[in-house]
């Protein structure tokens, strides 16, 4: 008799997710109002608010449509925003860590909750 752990699950799990960011590649990378979307090459879109990057919060239409796709498009790189997003940091949902991004979302009334912290000490 096969018994799976919680051991076994977590390794299947993190298998999977491996694997789906090793294979996730970006078909195109469209903008809204308040959001860009990235479509995948399965079809899969992912929707991601600007406020979590916020060199694109910042930026004119013009210069947010001025990407290229670089790693196999696994990367959107806006040379000129000097800004870089990996498709695994959208597929994770995993928002621009850096000290100043946390403290902009902050400011502009967009903070996680771990980010009010943040902004009182900047």
């Amino acid at each position: 008799m096969n018994t799976l752990t919680n051991n076994d699950f977590t390794q299947g799990r993190d298998g999977i997710i491996q694997q789906m960011l090793q294979t996730s590649r970006i078909r195109q990378v469209t903008f809204g109002a308040e959001m860009f979307m990235v479509r995948l090459h399965d079809g899969r879109v992912i929707e991601t608010p600007y406020y979590w990057f916020p060199h694109l919060a910042e930026a004119t239409a013009e210069a947010r449509e001025s990407y290229v796709l670089h790693g196999k498009s696994t990367i959107i790189l806006w040379e000129a925003l000097n800004e870089a997003i990996s498709i695994e940091m959208l597929l994770l949902g995993i928002p621009d860590q850096t000290t100043s991004a946390r403290a902009w979302r902050a400011r502009h009334g967009f903070a996680f909750m771990d980010e009010e912290i943040v902004a009182q000490a900047a």
